[in-house]
């Protein structure tokens, strides 16, 4: 009897997009690449704002060349993050469930910054990963690498001129 199998590992990137609307307080401008907004929280966050966005403020039309600081605005921010899909290669049957629906676009869009890439597993992987070693800890005493003898002819060097000085005073008096 001789048997066979076949397992084929795909990994693909993709971009993971979260849209969420934030209300916040203008903190700082940056025309015409980004705005800096106080959220409720009380935290600071710096978002991209793309080129030809108009912000609706009282009522009226402005572009981010307008935005000042103390400004309430509010925007659908965008968040786009990397992510690496592993997976392998099997038959199933069914179907996934729709996606969840994208919450309504509401004043200013502005894009947020990408955090570090990261990996997910599509499916477990046929042998267990290898788990990365622990970091060393960092040295509690600093290794001893200098020593005084530049100081000393430093000095030295200095001490030269004020003897010169000294014995020509000397031979003044």
């Amino acid at each position: 009897m001789k048997l066979q199998r076949t397992i084929a590992t795909t990994t693909t990137p993709k971009m993971v997009t979260t849209v969420r609307t934030v209300q916040g307080k203008v903190f700082h401008v940056n025309a015409p690449s980004s705005v800096i907004l106080t959220l409720a929280d009380g935290t600071n966050k710096q978002y991209k704002v793309p080129k030809g966005q108009k912000f609706t403020i009282g009522g009226e039309e402005k572009t981010v060349f307008d935005l000042k600081k103390g400004m309430n605005i509010t925007a659908t921010v965008i968040t786009q993050v990397p992510e690496t899909v592993v997976a392998e290669q099997r038959k199933v049957t069914g179907s996934a469930p729709p996606p969840p629906p994208t919450p309504p676009m509401e004043g200013a869009l502005l894009v947020e910054d990408a955090p570090a890439p990261k990996q997910v597993a599509a499916a477990a992987p046929a042998a267990p990963a290898p788990t990365a070693a622990a970091p060393e800890p960092a040295p509690t005493k600093l290794p001893k690498t200098a020593s005084p003898l530049p100081l000393v002819g430093l000095l030295g060097l200095l001490c030269l001129p004020v003897g010169l000085g000294l014995r020509g005073l000397r031979r003044l008096a």
